[in-house]
């Protein structure tokens, strides 16, 4: 998994950086690529193998690009593919940090690809939507197109 995480400190100040995780290890923050919140960003995940990939990340509108080959993770099942909006838990006290609003999150040319080089959209993916420890409704996400998704906060 690759993971822009917007911060929003006590003031309301907003601060923002890029990780990966290859669940269910340690996540890993990405040095060398500047992240604010509201960029642009692209990604491409490749699976290598069943245990190692290349992740190649982008800042659109700042003009970086950070390219991170991985290996010997836990074996991929190589079926699925996942674009998320989560909520985390803070891992000193293991409770559910409390979910940010957000403006609408677009997921723009979101796809896979076969290793026989059919490409697949998004028509018939399940659309989970995310509620808090309560049952509200914390984000909900919608269809536009076969390529296209947006998800929205409560």
């Amino acid at each position: 998994m690759l993971t822009v995480c917007p911060q929003i400190n006590a003031n309301g100040g907003q601060s923002a950086s890029a990780w990966w995780q290859w669940f269910p290890e340690a996540s890993y923050k990405i040095n060398g690529i500047p992240v604010r919140p509201g960029d642009w960003m692209s990604v491409n995940v490749t699976a290598i193998s069943a245990t190692s990939g290349k992740v190649v990340i982008s800042n659109v509108q700042q003009g970086y690009s950070v390219t991170l080959t991985i290996n010997g993770g836990p074996r991929l099942c190589r079926v699925d593919t996942e674009w998320i909006v989560e909520d985390f838990y803070d891992g000193d006290d293991g409770k559910q940090v409390p979910f940010a609003s957000f403006a609408d999150l677009w997921f723009v040319d979101a796809g896979s690809t076969t290793q026989k080089g059919k490409k697949i959209g998004i028509d018939g993916a399940a659309m989970v939507q995310l509620q808090n420890e309560n049952g509200t409704l914390s984000c909900k996400s919608e269809k536009w197109d076969n390529a296209n998704f947006v998800a929205t906060s409560g």
